[in-house]
């Protein structure tokens, strides 16, 4: 892993500091990634699932929430991470077939579901926009399935980040 601060979030910046690599990039739903030439976007679940998890909080206490449809989304989430989980036992070429075999149906099916999901949802509401964001990062989240050794998220990056971001924010006034 490679970090470069800036102090700006603009699109130009990684799309200056990556413009000789080519690969896959690994990143959250950020828009200024969208346009950096010669790489392919691996999305990261734990993004998505934190919306479904966020809209599932408002009606975790209410007679219905294990059979609402928050739920199903937060389970298909849930199901990939575990399907992954299992994925990592095995060796890089294993891993690619299991990818194939167990985890791109799961994802094929998560898209259905959306697609139909989408049509019900109110868009402004923490569950519509639990749908639009999935469905918006599902395509590069799907290019996870191309390599064994691409992940399902961008968790390990992001908390090696993390004392910068919160340090931040702390040392803002001193």
């Amino acid at each position: 892993m490679i970090y470069d601060y800036k102090p700006s979030r603009s699109g130009k910046i990684p799309k200056e500091f990556l413009k000789d690599f080519s690969g896959y990039l690994h990143v959250d739903g950020y828009s200024g990634y969208n346009n950096i030439d010669n790489v392919t976007l691996v999305g990261c679940l734990a993004h998505v699932r934190r919306y479904f998890n966020d809209a599932y909080k408002l009606i975790e206490n209410s007679e219905d929430a294990k059979q609402s449809n928050t739920a199903k989304g937060l389970a298909y989430c849930n199901k990939l991470f575990d399907l992954d989980r299992e994925s990592k036992k095995l060796d890089i070429k294993d891993r690619y077939d299991f990818k194939q075999e167990k985890i791109k149906p799961v994802f094929d099916e998560f898209l259905t579901w959306l697609n139909q999901a989408s049509m019900n949802a109110l868009p402004q509401s923490k569950y519509g926009k639990a749908i639009t964001y999935a469905l918006n990062q599902l395509p590069n989240l799907m290019h996870y399935l191309e390599l064994g050794e691409l992940d399902i998220d961008n968790n390990r990056a992001e908390r090696s980040i993390k004392p910068f971001v919160i340090g931040r924010k702390n040392w803002l006034f001193n």
